[in-house]
This record gives C-alpha cells, structure tokens and sequence, in this order.
C-alpha cells in the first residue's frame, strides 16, 4: 500500500517536535511536585468555559443577533440580563475558588456502601 507523499513531511515534522520540546506532550512543561499545602491565589485561580458554558455563550449570542436583527427590545433587555447573569456567576465563582488551601492527606479505604471519611 503506498503512502501520500507528504506523509514523509508530517513524520519530519512529529519527529522535529518531538526532539525540540521532548516526550510524548510535547507542550507541557515539567514541573518538580509541589510539596505542602496548596493555597489558590487570584493568580492561579482560571475559570475557563465548560461545553455548557460554550452553548450558554452561543445561545446569548444568537439571541443578541436576533433581538438586533429585530430590533426587539424585550429580546435585547433578556439578552443584557443573562450575559449579566452570567458574568455575575463568574465572579462569584472565582472569589469562592481563591483562598482555598489544599492539603493531601491519608484516607482509609472503603467498601461500596460505606462512608468514605476525609
């Protein structure tokens, strides 16, 4: 079976990737573990969209392009309320997430159905 011919380019250029940055992941960078407690600074705290948070997204934008297309003012009034819904929800989410301190620790193990204590 014969390959294309830029199959010969795409492998060049894995290889290349591969030596540059090292390993199978070659984006990731290598970290030393972190020993002790982690607390979450405003700096280390990321709120990035989930796929619901996408289609939220999508969905106020569709409505936005709407009530404009329309010029519904009703439309545009609920359309203003959840975007500001949604920011508001972000907001809070990232001041509940900084200052968290987390710590391992030993868990004794469970069976299902028992309470699992940590």
């Amino acid at each position: 079976m014969n390959e294309p011919p830029h199959a010969n380019y795409v492998q060049r250029a894995f290889r290349l990737l591969r030596s540059r940055f090292g390993g199978t992941e070659p984006f990731q960078k290598k970290k030393d573990p972190i020993l002790g407690p982690i607390v979450l600074t405003r700096r280390t705290v990321y709120i990035l969209p989930s796929h619901d948070g996408l289609l939220y997204a999508a969905l106020v934008i569709a409505m936005l392009v709407g009530s404009l297309n329309y010029a519904n003012t009703m439309g545009l009034a609920l359309t203003f309320v959840l975007s500001g819904l949604g920011l508001v929800a972000m907001v809070h989410t990232y001041f509940n997430l900084v200052g968290i301190v987390l710590r391992t620790g030993r868990v004794e193990p469970v069976f299902a159905g028992q309470e699992a204590a940590f």
